[in-house]
């Protein structure tokens, strides 16, 4: 049955959505921080100084985003789409690359996307400019729509910014409002049987969280009505989420330390700045096993009168022209001043031993030194390793096997360490059954194996001094098992990652779960693998928990565990080295590209000596539910957005894996 409204009547009062707007900056030198873009601010402030005046009663404008981006096609593209497909904004403002130079594409791109032109914009802008400067016949401006989006062209300079915005402000309010429909689509949307609460409960609880959205109870719309696109903008990945995530990452952090027994102590970071208490060696040591002697006796044949072996007794004085057997290692005796290693002397006789008579038998009694040393030769002297109060590894060393030796060299006993943060892994799906249930699956012929646990628990654990890893099982489809769940993890994890359930499924209550404990800092990524990825946080006490839910297909979980979560854990752990290894690689064959999202590519990276750079190659195909595409992947390559496959010997940059 169809409901009617009255045009212009949403059928209750509401307060108008404010106009989202973004400026893109398009320029070189801005992009790379050479030149202060002026441009950009600039067109900020006149959108809420004369934009925002222009605009009805109940109306307002916000800017939403701005960004700064190089004379690149692809990257002027990336970002126009990402706002009119992905953030949905009402209004897109670019300064730049409207000019003759080669590099000029902004109108071009601009152009390319549009589903409408609006050329009485770009009439306005170019006749109004011709009035200031006849220059403006250089000036080539795009004007037009995309889906619900109109997009406007300025030139590069805040004077000409300035100019063509004081043309065409007053007519924006009126193309955004025609554009919006809001009033019929709001009519339709309360007129839904069963939406007019959700509509009311979602306005109540509008929050601030940095994303753009509105907070949304749990799901309680029949299957047919519920939303059929994501309520969350695609955040970018190096350039938003994962500093957001680090920055929440940093507030959590805990700023303590415990001692640990140095045994127990290896893969932990250290707390604190070790510095030795003593020198080593604390003695002169020999370097050889041979003899020692006074260097300034020379060449010939000594006596030997002493031995000295490592950890043996006490040694008397060594007179001139008298040498001491020694092992490696071992102390000098007070007045041998170098070691003379063994293979350059000869035995000339051996006292008696045991009533044998045979001058061939018992010890050492003469030997014949056959080169002349230096003094110091083949010693080491006290200190010469380590110096008495030098510092030995500082706060933030994460403790390998070398570091757990040196300590216990320097007889350090204990260590104030840094705290592993306490993860807990867990699964969501009504399909999932644990490893070893073969029996279950013949009662439940469409279920299948939960290896997104096991695996992400194995791969957090490879990360040297990064968590402490708990299970915490598999939790079905259900909203309140599920709230549950988090809500008793909550005591026990300092970060809480779940695989499952943030897709738009009926049933994937993961998201608002998350929104009902705590706060989403956001639903989706700008990315492929892994769109889906969410990140939250929920207070629980005193302490933040992160909470990161990652996607049910496995491919899709472990890069987005790779990209967001490993550094995250790094930097809770106290390791310096958080961020990720990037190098650049050559392409050792062609690659296709999305044209929408930015891709994250399985390959394996070597080193061609020949070449003198490393080279990737694919895994093979990269579908998100294959997890053969990860086997033996040592690197994710960086693959930019755009329609053009990129050629063998192109440069990438490459994540490497730990």
């Amino acid at each position: 049955m169809a409901h009617t409204v009255a045009e212009g009547s949403t059928g209750m009062e509401e307060k108008a959505r404010p106009y989202s707007v973004a400026i893109l900056t398009v320029s070189d030198r801005g992009s790379s921080g050479v030149y202060e873009d002026k441009s950009g601010p600039l067109l900020a402030e006149l959108v809420q100084t004369q934009l925002g005046g222009e605009c009805r009663a109940g109306s307002s404008v916000e800017v939403m985003r701005a960004d700064v981006v190089p004379d690149e096609e692809s990257r002027i593209r990336e970002r126009l789409l990402y706002y009119c497909d992905e953030a949905g904004v009402d209004l897109v403002l670019t300064t730049g690359g409207t000019g003759f130079s080669p590099r000029d594409v902004t109108p071009e791109v601009t152009r390319s996307i549009l589903h409408r032109e609006a050329p009485g914009f770009v009439v306005a802008l170019i006749e109004g400019s011709l009035k200031i400067t006849p220059l403006a016949m250089l000036s080539r401006p795009a004007a037009g729509t995309r889906n619900g989006t109109l997009i406007l062209n300025f030139p590069g300079s805040p004077k000409a910014v300035r100019e063509n915005f004081s043309l065409v402000y007053r007519a924006i309010p009126h193309a955004l409002a025609l554009l919006s429909g809001k009033n019929k689509v709001e009519a339709t949307r309360h007129s839904l049987p069963g939406a007019k609460g959700v509509a009311e409960s979602k306005e109540a609880d509008a929050h601030q969280c940095g994303c753009g959205h509105t907070k949304q109870r749990p799901p309680t719309l029949q299957p047919g009505f519920r939303e059929r696109c994501s309520r969350w903008p695609m955040v970018p990945v190096m350039g938003e989420a994962l500093p957001m995530v680090l920055d929440k990452a940093r507030e959590a952090l805990v700023l303590k330390s415990v001692s640990l027994p140095l045994s127990d102590a290896c893969g932990f970071v250290l707390a604190e700045t070790v510095s030795s208490r003593s020198p080593y060696p604390p003695f002169r040591a020999s370097v050889k096993d041979g003899y020692a002697v006074h260097s300034a006796d020379g060449e010939g044949e000594y006596e030997v009168v002493s031995v000295s072996t490592a950890g043996k007794g006490s040694l008397t004085a060594l007179p001139r022209g008298k040498v001491c057997r020694i092992a490696t290692g071992a102390p000098l005796p007070e007045g041998a001043d170098a070691v003379v290693m063994v293979e350059c002397t000869e035995r000339v006789s051996c006292g008696a031993s045991d009533g044998d008579s045979s001058a061939d038998s018992g010890e050492e009694k003469l030997v014949r030194i056959g080169v002349s040393v230096s003094p110091g030769q083949d010693i080491r002297p006290v200190g010469v390793d380590i110096e008495a109060g030098k510092e030995i590894l500082a706060a933030g060393t994460v403790l390998g096997p070398s570091e757990i030796g040196l300590l216990a060299m320097l007889n350090h006993p204990r260590v104030d360490v840094v705290p592993h943060p306490r993860v807990t892994v867990l699964s969501t799906g009504d399909e999932l059954l644990d490893i070893g249930e073969a029996s279950a699956s013949r009662k439940r012929p469409h279920s299948i194996i939960d290896s997104n646990r096991l695996m992400l628990r194995a791969q957090l654990a490879s990360v040297q001094g990064a968590a402490t890893i708990q299970d915490g099982g598999i939790v079905r489809d259900d909203y309140g098992a599920l709230r549950e769940r988090m809500k008793q993890l909550l005591s026990t994890s300092d970060v809480i990652i779940t695989t499952g359930g943030v897709s738009m499924g009926e049933k994937d209550y993961v998201q608002d779960v998350l929104e009902e404990l705590g706060t989403v800092h956001f639903g989706r990524l700008h990315m492929k693998p892994g769109k889906p990825t969410t990140f939250g946080t929920v207070q629980s006490g005193s302490r933040t928990v992160l909470v990161f839910a990652l996607p049910g297909n496995p491919v899709s979980a472990m890069v987005s565990s790779i990209l967001l979560v490993v550094p995250a854990l790094k930097l809770l752990a106290g390791r310096g080295d958080y961020q990720h290894r990037v190098v650049q690689v050559a392409l050792a064959h062609a690659f296709r590209t999305d044209p929408e999202r930015p891709e994250y590519h399985r390959a394996i990276t070597r080193w061609d000596a020949e070449r003198r750079e490393y080279v990737a190659q694919s895994t093979g195909h990269q579908a998100s539910s294959r997890l053969l595409s990860l086997r033996s992947a040592n690197a994710l390559l960086c693959l930019p957005a755009q329609k053009e496959a990129l050629r063998a010997g192109e440069k990438v940059d490459a994540i490497l894996l730990d």
